[in-house]
């Protein structure tokens, strides 16, 4: 019983100190000035356009199936 308790203690103990912290907030957004915000919003506009553009890419591979033609179980 004792052994048993020692082992849930360290399990959860283990669990607990693995945690990941969470992420700073970008220092040029929060306190930065006005050019610069701007120029990230620049920036962050620009990544959008590029995974826009991968995503209209990558959509022209997948495979479509007419969902009229599937079997519908009752």
């Amino acid at each position: 019983m004792c052994k048993t308790l020692l082992i849930v203690i360290f399990v959860l103990s283990f669990f607990v100190g693995c945690e990941e912290e969470e992420p700073m907030p970008d220092a040029r957004v929060v306190g930065g000035s006005a050019l610069d915000r701007k120029e990230r919003i620049r920036e962050l506009e620009a990544d959008l356009e590029v995974v826009k553009w991968e995503n209209v890419r990558l959509s022209l591979k997948i495979r479509k199936v007419d969902g009229s033609a599937l079997v519908r179980d009752k």
